[in-house]
């Protein structure tokens, strides 16, 4: 496994990461507690060290999974969770980034975590009723007083993580990144290098369509966000799977796989540290981490850019 600084924290974090969206049991369709667990211990022992998570996930249930997993290996893994979705009983979401839900957030993350630290805490997301300036001091006091060792932000233009930094030096930003998706990341990378600040790419699979495993037949089950996604409708999926095709011999030339393939293209974009990959199972993780340990070559990621032109940024 390779690893890269986090930006200025002092953290080394692996350059394959766990993303636990799915884990927290919504929105992916099946998922058993079981594999998860054995997911993430199967990818710890691969030396994957770095695992992001947030409260919102199954309403608290990823960390719970996390915290079961990493039981007695809490020093082998760095962990990121993320603040700023309020939710209630009756399954309703909004975002609250005030500087006192914060401060009650942290709390209730870290005793679902079973640790007396959260190694990067993000804000998940921009709140529109909340001044920047009030989120980012929470974040600092935080950061003061050791309860977190890196702070940072997922999703946020480049005028509000320019006026982010402004309050706070950040470590770490968030950003979805694949063949498919790169409109929002593009002007946040060049920011990020300037400033030392570490980026987490996630989704680098595209919610599954680089995997290769979808055909024109493929449906998905009510409960899964891909059957309402426009990405997996119509002639915009069809019209991707054509570039999937197009895109697997480049993968079998280095003895890949077609997903192998999308992690390490994300790996080669400057300024990402690492690619956040979600996963439900142990046969996943052994997947993922065949996307480091090499380097597509400028030719390759040329041929890549102009397999998908014309096929990028179509849906959100």
């Amino acid at each position: 496994m390779e690893y890269r600084p986090l930006g200025r924290s002092g953290l080394n974090v692996s350059v394959i990461s766990i993303g636990t969206w799915a884990i927290g049991g919504e929105n992916w369709g099946k998922v058993d507690d079981q594999d998860s667990i054995a997911a993430i211990r199967e990818a710890i022992d691969q030396g994957v060290n770095f695992i992001d998570t947030a409260d919102i996930y199954g309403k608290g249930h990823a960390e719970e999974i996390v915290a079961q997993a990493i039981e007695g290996r809490r020093h082998e893994v760095i962990i990121a969770t993320k603040v700023g979705n309020r939710w209630n009983e009756r399954g309703e979401v909004w975002p609250d980034c005030s500087y006192d839900y914060i401060m009650q957030a942290v709390q209730a993350s870290l005793k679902r975590l079973r640790t007396d630290y959260i190694d990067v805490y993000l804000i998940h997301r921009p709140d529109p009723n909340t001044p920047i300036q009030e989120t980012m001091r929470a974040l600092e006091k935080l950061y003061r007083d050791g309860v977190v060792r890196a702070v940072g932000v997922s999703r946020y233009s480049r005028e509000q993580i320019e006026e982010a930094q402004r309050c706070l030096d950040l470590h770490v930003a968030q950003y979805p990144l694949s063949i498919f998706r790169r409109k929002e990341i593009t002007p946040i990378l060049p920011f990020c290098r300037g400033h030392n600040i570490g980026v987490m790419a996630y989704a680098p699979l595209a919610k599954g369509l680089l995997t290769g495993k979808f055909d024109e037949n493929t449906t998905f089950p009510e409960n899964d966000l891909r059957a309402h996604s426009p990405m997996f409708q119509g002639e915009a999926f069809k019209r991707r799977l054509e570039a999937v095709d197009k895109l697997k011999p480049i993968a079998a030339k280095y003895g890949k796989t077609l997903a192998q393939l999308a992690i390490n293209w994300n790996l080669c974009q400057p300024g990402v540290t690492t690619a956040l990959v979600g996963v439900k199972t142990p046969a996943q993780v052994a997947e993922n981490v065949g996307g480091a340990g090499w380097r597509l070559s400028p030719e390759d990621l040329k041929a890549i850019d102009e397999i998908v032109a014309g096929l990028t940024d179509l849906d959100k």
